[in-house]
C-alpha cells in the first residue's frame, strides 16, 4: 500500500491541559498561544482541550471537557481515563502540555528541553519517569529548537530522527515596542528612577544569576548608583543575590504582558546568561520589544539569538561587565535594538502553529500506513 493512497480526513485532536494545573508560565503560554492561532482558523474545531479539574484558560472556538486533576501517585490510572476519554471522542492523536499519555492512542510529545537529563536531576523522579514514559509512547516528536532536538537526541539514541520535527516558538504578539507613555506607567509603578538592567523569569540554578549579580557587584560605586535593577518574576529577590550586592535596592515585581512589554521597551537589556534553554522564549521576546539581550550561547540561545545579542561565557564575570556598560552607550543599545527586532521577525506563531498542526494531522495517517503495510 501506498502512503498516497490513504484518504484524506481531518484528525480529532484531544490535548490534555495538565500543565495549567502546575502553572501558569512558560509552557503554558505556548499552548495558550498555540490554541488561540489554531481556534481563529478551522483547526479549532478538530481539538478537544482537557481541563484538569476547572484549570485551563476559556480559549473561544476550543471545546473543552473537564476531568480530574493529575496526581503523579495514580498515574496508572490517570493513563486508563485518558484512554476511556479517547475512545468516548473517537480521538485520532493524543497530546499534552506536560507528560501525560493515554494506553494506545498515537500521541505527539513535545519537548521544550533535557533540562533533567543535562544537569543530573533525579530521573527516578515520577515526572522525569512519565517525561520518559511518554517519549515512549509518542508516534512524533515536536521539538522546539534544534538544539532540543540534538539534546533528545543524545539522550535517547535509539529514538528514530525522522520522528522529530523542529517547530521553534515565537514571541507572542503582545510583545512590540512600546510608547514612551506605556513605559514611564511601568517606571512610576516599580518606582525605577534611572537606566535599568532587566532580569525576567526564574532565578537561580541553571539560570545563571549569579553571573549577572556578580556583574552588577564588580561595578564600581558609581556605575552601580547610575542604574536600577528590575526582576519580573517571582517579587522577593532572593538573600543570595541581594547580598551580592548589599544596600541596592532591586525591584522585584510580577508584570502582567503588557506591562512586560514596557518594561523590555525602556531597558537597556535584558539580561540572561543562562547555563541551558530548551528555547529561551524572554531573549525573543526582548528582541520584539526592541529591547538589547546579553546572554550566553548555550543551549538554544544562539541559535535565538542569532547576531542579534551579546554573547558572554556562562562564568565570564568580566565579559558580563563589559557587555553591560557596552549596551549603555547609545550607538550600541540602538543597532542592537534594531538587530534585534529583524531577529525577532523570523521567528512566527503562525509558521509554529502550522509546523505542529501538519504533525498532529500526520501522525494518525502515518500510524494507519505503518500498521497496514
Amino acid at each position: 500500500m501506498e502512503n498516497a493512497e490513504l484518504p484524506t480526513m481531518s484528525a480529532k485532536v484531544i490535548i490534555d491541559g495538565v500543565f495549567y494545573q502546575i502553572a501558569p508560565t512558560g509552557i503554558a503560554r505556548v499552548w495558550t498561544t498555540l490554541m488561540e492561532v489554531w481556534a481563529a482558523g478551522d483547526f479549532g474545531k478538530q481539538l478537544l482541550l482537557l481541563d484538569r479539574a476547572n484549570t485551563a484558560p476559556t480559549i473561544p472556538g476550543i471545546r473543552t471537557r473537564i476531568i480530574p486533576a493529575f496526581d503523579y501517585s495514580r498515574a496508572d490510572a490517570d493513563r486508563a481515563m485518558l484512554q476511556a476519554v479517547c475512545d468516548e471522542e473517537a480521538a485520532d492523536v493524543f497530546a499534552s502540555t506536560y507528560y501525560t499519555t493515554p494506553l494506545s492512542t498515537p500521541s505527539v510529545f513535545m519537548a521544550h528541553d533535557m533540562i533533567p537529563e543535562l544537569f543530573g536531576w533525579d530521573l527516578n523522579h515520577p515526572m522525569w519517569r512519565e517525561k520518559h514514559r511518554g517519549l515512549g509512547h509518542a508516534s512524533a516528536i515536536v521539538c522546539v529548537s534544534e538544539s532540543t532536538r540534538h539534546d533528545l537526541l543524545r539522550y535517547f539514541p535509539n529514538i528514530p530522527a525522522d520522528k522529530i520535527t523542529v517547530a521553534p516558538l515565537a514571541a507572542a504578539k503582545v510583545f512590540h515596542p512600546r510608547p514612551q507613555a506605556e513605559v514611564e506607567y511601568v517606571r512610576r509603578g516599580v518606582g525605577i528612577e534611572r537606566d535599568y538592567f532587566l532580569t525576567v523569569g526564574a532565578r537561580g540554578g541553571y539560570k545563571n544569576t549569579r553571573l549577572t549579580f556578580s556583574a552588577l557587584a564588580s561595578l564600581s560605586p558609581a556605575e552601580l548608583d547610575s542604574i536600577d535593577i528590575l526582576c519580573a518574576g517571582h517579587v522577593t529577590l532572593e538573600a543570595e543575590f541581594q547580598a551580592m550586592i548589599p544596600g541596592k535596592s532591586v525591584k522585584a515585581f510580577n508584570l502582567s504582558d503588557d506591562e512586560l512589554a514596557a518594561a523590555y521597551t525602556g531597558a537597556a537589556a535584558l539580561l540572561h546568561p543562562s547555563a541551558y534553554e530548551g528555547f529561551g522564549l524572554p531573549v525573543i521576546e526582548a528582541m520584539a520589544c526592541s529591547c538589547p539581550v546579553i546572554a550566553t550561547s548555550n543551549g538554544a540561545l544562539a541559535e535565538v539569538g542569532g547576531d542579534a545579542a551579546l554573547r558572554v561565557g556562562a562564568d565570564d564575570v568580566e565579559a558580563m561587565v563589559h557587555a553591560m556598560r557596552q549596551v549603555r552607550r547609545p550607538g550600541v543599545r540602538e543597532e542592537l535594538a534594531r538587530k534585534g527586532l529583524e531577529q525577532a521577525g523570523k521567528f512566527s506563531w503562525e509558521k509554529t502553529a502550522g509546523a505542529i498542526r501538519n504533525v498532529l494531522e500526520e501522525t494518525p495517517r502515518t500510524v494507519r500506513f505503518v500498521a497496514g503495510r
